[in-house]
């Protein structure tokens, strides 16, 4: 079994908390518990509770914005690139529950660009893939929003439906 270090037990034990009872009711003691460790050794890695969370959500984001970039660089159309990511996103909703609890928490209360996914969509209307009159701002928010709620509502659910459905609304 590997060991994680205390940094690593303190961050896994706050996307636990702040997964659960959100920002606002997780403690740093609750936190420090968790993670098996003294509260002091919370503070010494992060200033607050507030930078703790602010560095699990941008973790996050990165982390699922790599993994988008990463796995649709070699594909061919943008109609492919969308149904990967949204593959991607149904999978890291499955395999990182918590963590995106915590991201979607975060995300509701400020306003996120997904660039990637709006980018993929302005070279698919370029292409004649997907159609003209198409608000890629608008649509890149509703395919992260419909596939996150979809997810989380619908635990198994398949990515191929949730692709099916997006593709219908966007394509010529």
């Amino acid at each position: 079994m590997l060991l994680k270090n205390k940094k690593e037990k303190i961050i896994s034990a706050a996307i636990s908390e702040f997964a659960r009872d959100g920002f606002e009711k997780a403690s740093i003691d609750a936190i420090a518990l968790k993670a098996k460790v003294a509260k002091g050794t919370v503070f010494y890695h992060f200033k607050s509770k507030n930078e703790l969370f602010e560095e699990i959500v941008s973790e996050a984001h990165k982390r699922f914005e790599k993994i988008i970039e990463k796995k649709i660089e070699n594909l061919k159309t943008e109609k492919e690139k969308i149904e990967k990511i949204i593959e991607i996103e149904v999978d890291f909703i499955h395999k990182y529950r918590d963590l995106f609890s915590v991201y979607l928490g975060d995300t509701i209360n400020k306003i996120t660009s997904f660039n990637v996914i709006e980018g993929v969509l302005n070279k698919g209307i370029a292409k004649g893939e997907f159609r003209k009159n198409l608000n890629t701002n608008t649509a890149s928010v509703a395919l992260f929003w419909l596939t996150a709620m979809t997810c989380l509502n619908c635990k198994d659910v398949k990515a191929e439906e949730i692709q099916d459905l997006v593709l219908k609304g966007i394509l010529k």
